[in-house]
C-alpha cells in the first residue's frame, strides 16, 4: 500500500523528494473520457477510493491546456525521484551487510546437488543456497518466466531547462499522463524543470536524436507554452511487461523471482521485493493476484518482433485522438 510505502521511506530517512502530489490523467477526446470513467466505475465496485471524474473546466483547474476534454484525478498519489530512491535502498542493504555489484552480467544459473545453486558470471562464479531473479525489463536468458514472459518495452524521457514561473504556474505540481493507449505522462522536477516522456513507439530500438525530436513534437502539442523550452537531458531506459500487466512473485525451478511491474517499477518493486523475501525466509505465499505463475505465450521467446504491428494500431489509434 502507498501508506505503507510512505511511512518505510519517512523510517528509512530515505531522502528522495517524496511528495503527495495527486496524480491526473487526461482525456483529449469523448472516447477517452468514457473509457476513463468506466475504469473508475469498476475500481468503485471493488471498493472506497477517492478518484474523481473531472470535467474539461476542471481540469483546465489544474492544466492550462485547452485541449482536454476531462480527466481522472487520484488525489493518493506520489511524486518521488527514483535515483536518490534507488541510492538509499543501496545504502540500506550495504549497511545490512549485503554485497552490490555492479556490471556483472549473470551468464547462467545452475543446480549443485539439492542445497545450492550456482551463478556463473562473467568473471566469477558464485555459490548460493537461494536465488532471486529481479531482473525486469532485462530478460534473463534460459530462466523461462524471465525469457518467456517479460517483454521488454523502452521508455524514454527528456527534462527541460528550469521553468520561468509563469509556466510553472501553468503546469502546476500535479502529476500528469494522457489516457492515450501509449500515454504521455510529465510533472516539475523540485527545482522546477519539466519531465516528459512516453514510451511511443514499443518496437523500436532507442535512437537518442530521433526519440528526443519525437519527445519535443509530444510535449509542444500537447503542453503549447513550452514552444521556447530548452531541452537540457534525453534518455531511456526499458520496462518489463507481462502479458496479463500484472507483477508475479513466485519459484521456478527452485529459483525465487519477482519481475513483471508494467511501468509501475517503483509501487510495485517495494511490494514484490516484501513478497519475495517473505517466501523465501518464511515459505510465506504472496497474495493473488501476483502469486499465479507468470504468464507464458506460444508465439514469444524473446523476439519483440510481434510488437511491431501492435505498436502501428496503438500509433494509429492514437493519432486519431
Amino acid at each position: 500500500e502507498l501508506k505503507n510505502f510512505w511511512e518505510f521511506i519517512t523510517k528509512e530517512q530515505i531522502k528522495c523528494d517524496l511528495r503527495k502530489t495527486g496524480h491526473l490523467t487526461i482525456a483529449l477526446n469523448q472516447r477517452q473520457l468514457n473509457q476513463l470513467a468506466r475504469a473508475k466505475s469498476t475500481l468503485d465496485e471493488l471498493g472506497d477510493n477517492e478518484l474523481v471524474l473531472l470535467s474539461r473546466s476542471n481540469v483546465k483547474e489544474h492544466l492550462d491546456i485547452d485541449s482536454a476534454c476531462g480527466g481522472l484525478f487520484n488525489p493518493n498519489s506520489y511524486a518521488i525521484n527514483p535515483i536518490t530512491y534507488l541510492q538509499g535502498l543501496i545504502n540500506l542493504a550495504l549497511r545490512a551487510g549485503a554485497g552490490v555489484f555492479e556490471q556483472t552480467k549473470v551468464r547462467e544459473i545452475s543446480r549443485l546437488g539439492d542445497e545450492f545453486f550456482e551463478v556463473r558470471c562473467e568473471k566469477n562464479t558464485l555459490r548460493s543456497k537461494h536465488v532471486i531473479v529481479c531482473t525486469n525489463g532485462v530478460p534473463l536468458r534460459g530462466f523461462k518466466p524471465s525469457e518467456r514472459g517479460i517483454v521488454p518495452i523502452n521508455s524514454y524521457v527528456i527534462a527541460t531547462e528550469i521553468l520561468s514561473d509563469t509556466v510553472a504556474k501553468a503546469i502546476g505540481q500535479m502529476v500528469f499522463s494522457t489516457a492515450h493507449l501509449v500515454p504521455s505522462y510529465f510533472r516539475l522536477t523540485p527545482d522546477n524543470r519539466l519531465l516528459f516522456g512516453s514510451r511511443k513507439n514499443l518496437a523500436a530500438e532507442p535512437s537518442l536524436s530521433r526519440d528526443t525530436r519525437e519527445l519535443v513534437t509530444r510535449m509542444h502539442a500537447l503542453l503549447p507554452f513550452t514552444r521556447n523550452l530548452k531541452i537540457t537531458h534525453s534518455w531511456s531506459g526499458k520496462l518489463g511487461f507481462t502479458f496479463d500487466r500484472l507483477p508475479h512473485v513466485g519459484v521456478a525451478d527452485g529459483i525465487h523471482y519477482a519481475m513483471g511491474y508494467c511501468g509501475k517499477g517503483i509501487p510495485w518493486s517495494a511490494f514484490c521485493g516484501i513478497a519475495v523475501a517473505n517466501l523465501v525466509a518464511d515459505g510465506v505465499t504472496p497474495e493473488q493476484p501476483v502469486a499465479m505463475p507468470v504468464m507464458q505465450r506460444w508465439f514469444y521467446n524473446g523476439s519483440r518482433t510481434f510488437l511491431h504491428p501492435l505498436s502501428w494500431y496503438c500509433r494509429l489509434v492514437d493519432s486519431l485522438s
